[in-house]
């Protein structure tokens, strides 16, 4: 087949798909709309969930300045009023939000655990399933630690933290009874301890 062929070949093919995009955009497009419109959520219904929020919000309880906030229901929200999740990725929007705070200025509900020379202390530490958890980490020595949860349902739960810093995170303890290891993640750091849901 000759160059010229395949050219006008190509711009006809171009044409047929404008033509295409520009029929179903007027004749079929109007359609659809309308039946994805019996299933979003009326404007007055998103307004109403939107003013729900910012009643959860104002209403809810912190433990850890700058972190998720926990509401009537003892569920860990965002500050926009959103469940948070501890099975989703570090840093993901609905994941736990860990903040650098202040130890000496902790609440003493705050959970506090060091890791300093290859060891946590305490290394253990219970908690009831289900319920809200304020769990802060410290650097104690020079050296950067970056601990986690070796459980998937725990993934969001992790802190990466700088010597001598402090980070601090709230989140829902897991429904499911039973030890969860963490762990310092960085290569020659053998230190684990265990998170004891009951």
């Amino acid at each position: 087949m000759s160059r010229k062929k395949i050219i006008i070949l190509f711009i006809l093919a171009i044409f047929v798909a404008i033509i295409s995009l520009f029929a179903y955009s007027f004749w079929l497009a109007p359609e659809t709309a309308l039946e994805t419109d019996k299933v979003n959520t009326p404007v007055s219904q998103n307004k109403n969930m939107q003013e729900a929020a910012a009643i959860a919000v104002s209403e809810a309880t912190v433990v850890i300045p700058g972190a998720d906030l926990i509401n009537k229901e003892q569920q860990v929200i965002s500050d926009l009023g959103v469940p948070v999740q501890s099975s989703v990725m570090p840093n993901a929007p609905d994941a736990p939000k860990a903040v650098v705070v202040n130890k000496g200025k902790m609440p003493e509900q705050v959970i506090n655990i060091t890791v300093a020379n290859n060891e946590f202390t305490p290394k253990n530490f219970t908690v009831t399933a289900g319920a809200p958890v304020s769990l802060a980490f410290s650097s104690g020595d020079n050296k950067t630690h970056i601990i986690s949860f070796r459980e998937a349902s725990m993934a969001a739960v992790a802190f990466g933290i700088s010597p001598n810093q402090t980070k601090a995170m709230t989140f829902n303890a897991p429904s499911e009874p039973g030890e969860y290891e963490f762990f310092c993640g960085v290569p020659g750091h053998e230190e684990t301890g265990i998170m004891n849901v009951y």
